[in-house]
């Protein structure tokens, strides 16, 4: 069903798809380049994060773009498919909420933490003792907010897929993909079986993916939406 602003060949919802593949693989990319830290003592942490602050910086940063960007198209997807239908309205306010906890998480990752430990690069050994509380308190934001993030993100996908499933043919099929993938990540992080470090974080930014470049591939196409 289309929007009455928009036709079947508008510029814009391709566009919007284009973004949306590109960023989706980009941000792949970046979490495949996350930096780690490996080191077992304080001091060492320290020393490591700062050594790879700048790498750290990039991929965070360029992950809040890409979240950014696919938030703006997806908006356009959600004018497309019609926000007179409540599953588009509650999935386009889910995936916002979801995009803003990813930015603020990103945030906590990428600067507050590696910003806080710079100024512990020449701190004593009973400063250093003081450090694991503080980790674990901005470690416990984060994951709070990525928890957050893909669960509202993947309850969006859940709903606009609700949306699909009144379509035929190869609309119903990414329909379907995206319910078990909105349905199991969410239900995933819920139940404690995902885990968001960079290795589960990486999953999710997989699964969501494929939907994400299955969208894109319709958004793009335009006439199969």
């Amino acid at each position: 069903m289309i929007d009455s602003k928009y036709s079947l060949n508008d510029s814009n919802l391709k566009w919007a798809g284009i973004i949306i593949a590109v960023s989706t693989l980009t941000s792949l990319f970046m979490m495949m380049h996350h930096p780690t830290v490996t080191a077992s003592g304080m001091a060492a942490q320290v020393a490591e994060v700062q050594h790879e602050s700048f790498v750290n910086n990039i991929v965070h940063g360029s992950l809040i773009l890409f979240v950014l960007l696919t938030l703006a198209s997806f908006s356009i997807f959600s004018r497309h498919r019609g926000q007179k239908y409540l599953t588009v309205t509650i999935a386009h306010l889910f995936y916002f909420i979801g995009s803003m906890a990813m930015v603020a998480a990103a945030l906590i990752n990428g600067f507050v933490y590696p910003d806080f430990l710079h100024g512990y690069s020449a701190a004593s050994s009973q400063e250093l003792a003081q450090l694991p509380v503080f980790k674990s308190l901005l470690w416990s934001a984060n994951q709070t907010l990525g928890k957050l993030g893909v669960i509202t993100m993947s309850v969006a996908i859940l709903f606009w897929s609700i949306n699909l499933w009144r379509d035929e043919g190869i609309v119903k099929l990414v329909a379907v993909i995206g319910m078990v993938i909105g349905l199991g990540c969410s239900t995933a992080i819920i139940v404690g079986v995902l885990t968001l470090n960079v290795a589960g974080m990486t999953q999710v930014v997989m699964l969501q993916g494929i939907w994400n470049l299955a969208i894109a591939y319709l958004m793009i196409r335009s006439k199969s939406l």
